[in-house]
This record gives structure tokens, sequence and C-alpha cells, in this order.
């Protein structure tokens, strides 16, 4: 329920902390500025990578941006999703070869993302249902 009312037509999935993280997310939620999280995209629609890719993870107030450094410089982007009620993010497990929990992203207009991140898939999956929920929330 939410405001009273029962919402329908939806999977909701829960994320446990534990109380220090839940300070590291609350004090990251808080901030206008996000950071970028250093992550590993291992799979892009049906093309899975042998060597996982390096890149950075940035959330803006309307977007996931997922962007690569060209020779260590350039950065490039490399995928970019609307954060809409269309966005899913689906939590995979460990990865195999890196050891870090990995995630699907994706918002049925192109093909999906997987990566996996040391420190950022809570942070980034936080984020990401908040800002659903606040758009959630401005339609009722």
């Amino acid at each position: 329920m939410l405001k009273g009312r029962l919402i329908s037509g939806g999977k909701f999935k829960l994320i446990s902390l534990s109380a220090s993280e839940f300070e590291e997310v609350s004090q990251c939620v808080g901030q206008k500025k996000s950071e970028d999280y250093e992550s590993y995209i291992t799979c892009v629609g049906l093309k899975e990578y042998s060597k996982p890719k390096k890149v950075f993870a940035y959330i803006s107030s309307e977007e996931l941006v997922l962007h690569e450094f060209k020779q260590g410089l350039l950065p490039v982007r490399f995928q970019t999703f609307r954060v809409s009620l269309a966005t899913t993010f689906d939590y995979i497990g460990m990865n195999d070869k890196l050891g870090f929990p990995a995630v699907a992203f994706t918002d049925d207009s192109q093909a999906s993302v997987t990566f996996a991140s040391k420190n950022a898939i809570k942070i980034l999956s936080i984020k990401l249902t908040k800002k659903k929920l606040t758009k959630l929330t401005k339609k009722i």
C-alpha cells in the first residue's frame, strides 16, 4: 500500500542492509552529486564477454550512465538507461570470475546490461528504487 492505495502490476524486491551499509547508503542517497562506481560489464544482450570490460557507473537525476575510459583518459559513454517505471534491475548473484555481486539492468527499449561491482550494486539499486518510487508517488 502507498498512501492508502493498493499498488498492483509490479514486482518489489527487498534489499537487506547492515548498520554500516545503511549509513553508507544514507550518505550517498542524500547527496545531490553522485560518484562514479568502478564496475565490470560481463554481458550485453546475448553477447557475453570472455574478459569483463571495466566501466564506471554514474546515476544522475534521470539516468544511469555507464562509461569507459579509452586509453585511460577519454571518457566514452558505453550505455545510458533512462530511469523510468519500465527500468528494471535484477540481482543475479555473485559473479564467478570477479567475485563481486552482479546485476542486470534493462529499460525494455535497449539490450540489457549485466555488470558486477565490488561496492556499488546496493547503492545503485537503492538510488534507482528511490527515484522510481518518487516517480510512482507523483503519478498517484
